[in-house]
């Protein structure tokens, strides 16, 4: 079978380090809008909404079509460690890509960097490929810091062979081992983390798994590994329940149905993806008592895919934590978002600023910073301008400045929820600044996010401006829109300079020399992501001895 290295690191702005989408097709075109396309929709579609409740350890498979030549085998695969509700969110992005990328190859498989960890989707027409072998497409994601250390090499064979020992023996469910080592008198500590598609045979996992040492990951496994710099203590990053509630409760029948058929109305208004702009509200109820006004605010430069992601997960911690209180809101974060979903009952909180929860997230990682809360004020006093400045549609500034010299780059993002007044979204603004003064910037942490009612303001020293684009799948397969070459996305989404870079290495059919070497210059920001990406990845470690 002819080997395929695929290479689209072109195609990747280094800004965008933390969010890699790469991806690789073979096989003769079949037509569009054939039986062919529609089955892969399909076999995608029903994958999608089984993983909505099953629990199937990352791995989801299905099959459809009639005829042998027709039939569309479909695999998504992620870590069997991330919650279910992340895993899907990695999958809303990763399936369109694909469709877009591959539109009318017989084959195709995409890895998605998305939330510090890898999922991957593939198919294959005319061919099932569950616990099928498969060794014709991988890709690297290597750092480019070298590690200062005697023994590195010893210890990760040593602890590989480990590993891939305990990841194949893992059975039908799930085949993933993590580890840790100490070595050079222990002034260094190793982690790893191999698994394989539990599909595969014990045989085919230990040959995927040697392979994956060299070029990983590959279509069947994956290997990561990463010296010092964590702790030997890794959690799993928790969906934080960030919430608040208050007021008594109530014990009507009437204000129960008028909270659910608000939140009811904002899900529904991500149908309308043409009018997103990251505020919905939605008031419900006859009497004044009875009066259910709910809310909910995303950026507006993250797609509608993301924030509706976003907010069905607030939504199912929030009426859970506040079931019969008066009031209540709730948070959750993403890489490039944080989004909000609150209501009240009795009383209309649209266009009324509120200040009576507050929530912040830091990242407990420090930077070598001099200048970063002088920095930091003359960069935010002129955002909160721009983004109180803005109308009634969104209130959202973003902006970068680099400091210490050239050594350090912060990024800000502001923003109000567009309803409230333009000195409300300033006093909002401020006071955030003091509390993000109080958590983070004072410390000085790498990055720092404070939510209120009313306002976001997040900072960091990697980008978080360029949120992934996501293409709604339909049952007809990728749209027209997406269908015209790889990495067609949307305009409104990408930074100029993104848009650009992507034309450039995409209306190309090899990577070009400049392109390349662009892609090789990884910074200390795509180190961190790596470092987080780990984080998520070795659950339950043991501690090196």
């Amino acid at each position: 079978m002819m080997m395929i290295s695929v290479n689209y690191d072109a195609a990747i702005p280094i800004k965008k380090a933390d969010v890699l989408i790469k991806h690789a097709c073979r096989g003769g075109d079949f037509k569009k809008n054939s039986i062919i396309e529609k089955n892969r929709a399909s076999a995608f579609d029903q994958i999608l909404k089984t993983g909505n409740n099953a629990n199937n350890n990352g791995f989801y498979h299905s099959q459809v079509g009639d005829k042998p030549e027709d039939q569309v085998s479909a695999v998504l695969f992620c870590p069997p460690n991330i919650p279910g509700e992340i895993c899907k969110c990695c999958f809303r992005n990763l399936v369109p890509a694909l469709l877009s990328n591959c539109s009318t190859q017989k084959e195709g498989v995409v890895w998605h960097t998305y939330f510090y960890y890898d999922c991957m989707a593939r198919y294959s027409v005319g061919r099932k490929i569950v616990s099928v072998l498969d060794d014709w497409a991988w890709y690297r994601n290597p750092d480019s810091n070298n590690v200062k250390a005697v023994g590195l090499q010893k210890t990760i064979d040593s602890l590989l062979s480990r590993l891939t020992e305990e990841a194949a023996g893992g059975g039908a469910v799930k085949k993933f081992a993590t580890g840790s080592a100490k070595y050079d008198g222990e002034e260094h500590v190793l982690y790893v983390v191999t698994m394989c598609s539990p599909d595969l045979s014990k045989p085919d996992c230990l040959k995927c798994l040697s392979k994956a040492t060299t070029e990983t990951p590959i279509t069947n496994g994956v290997v990561y590994y990463l010296v010092d710099v964590i702790s030997a203590e890794l959690p799993l990053p928790p969906i934080i329940e960030r919430h608040q509630c208050r007021g008594g409760d109530f014990e009507s029948d009437v204000i129960l149905k008028n909270r659910d058929s608000a939140i009811k109305n904002i899900k529904e208004s991500f149908k309308n993806s043409s009018s997103y702009t990251g505020f919905y509200h939605s008031q419900v109820g006859e009497k004044p008592e009875e009066q259910v006004s709910a809310i909910m605010l995303c950026p507006p430069n993250v797609d509608v895919g993301l924030c509706k992601c976003c907010i069905q997960n607030v939504e199912a911690y929030l009426l859970k934590k506040c079931p019969t209180q008066r009031e209540g809101i709730g948070w959750d974060e993403y890489p490039y978002l944080v989004c909000m979903l609150r209501f009240a009952t009795g009383r209309n909180i649209l266009s009324a600023l509120d200040d009576w929860a507050w929530y912040y997230t830091a990242d407990r990682d420090y930077v070598k910073a001099v200048a970063l809360e002088e920095t930091m004020d003359g960069l935010t006093s002129t955002l909160k301008e721009r983004a109180a400045g803005g109308d009634t549609l969104r209130k959202h500034a973003f902006g970068s400045l680099t400091y210490d010299g050239i050594e350090n780059e912060l990024f800000v993002s502001l923003q109000c929820s567009p309803d409230i007044s333009k000195d409300d979204c300033l006093k909002c603004l401020s006071k955030s600044r003091i509390e993000m003064r109080n958590c983070c910037s004072s410390k000085p942490l790498f990055s720092g996010r404070v939510m209120s009612t009313n306002c976001f303001f997040m900072y960091s020293h990697t980008s978080f401006f360029e949120p992934p684009t996501e293409f709604d799948t339909k049952a007809t397969g990728a749209p027209d829109d997406v269908q015209q070459g790889p990495a067609r996305a949307k305009l409104g989404s990408l930074m100029p300079s993104t848009w650009n870079t992507l034309q450039a290495a995409c209306a190309n059919s090899q990577t070009s020399s400049s392109h390349a070497a662009q892609a090789t210059q990884a910074t200390d920001r795509a180190t961190y992501l790596q470092l987080y990406k780990l984080k998520t990845m070795i659950k339950n470690i043991p501690a090196a001895k």
